[in-house]
């Protein structure tokens, strides 16, 4: 007589369904940062921050202008580290790190992150933390500068 074993992994495994990990995963879940900066980078990197080119595609605005820096128009790639009031601070936070190299811009920067911050040292938890912050607070400035002029 065979006898089945339960496990309650493989049940919750099989409850849960498969699913595809994603290489950016440590940005978010691994992240010391507080929640409301993690879940700016969580939007940020599934490109789902309502910037204006997005908006004039739903016919919301026809202001299509970055806020910050009144060059370009307001594109995810633009606002995260093309622009130049974020490439600046950036720039800076990089600098404090002691990480010299140019920034990449928004693909670059989170290709970068996973590959060379997804570890579990301090140095690779901090740029997890300054990355989530710095895009937090460059997603605030844009909209005091939109929504207080």
């Amino acid at each position: 007589m065979e006898t089945d074993e339960f496990s309650i992994n493989a049940m919750y495994k099989k409850l849960r369904g498969e699913y595809i990990k994603v290489p950016w995963s440590r940005m978010t879940c691994n992240n010391q940062g507080s929640p409301k900066l993690i879940f700016a980078l969580y939007l940020a990197i599934n490109r789902r921050l309502y910037t204006k080119d997005r908006l004039a595609r739903w016919g919301i605005t026809n202001d299509t202008l970055c806020p910050l820096c009144i060059e370009a128009n307001e594109t995810h790639q633009h606002l995260f580290f093309t622009c130049i009031y974020s490439r600046m601070l950036w720039q800076k936070l990089l600098n404090w790190l002691s990480i010299n190299r140019a920034s990449n811009g928004w693909t670059g920067e989170l290709n970068w992150a996973v590959e060379h911050a997804s570890s579990k040292t301090i140095i690779a938890e901090v740029y997890r933390m300054t990355l989530a912050g710095a895009i937090y607070y460059i997603w605030q400035e844009r909209n005091y500068r939109i929504f207080q002029n």
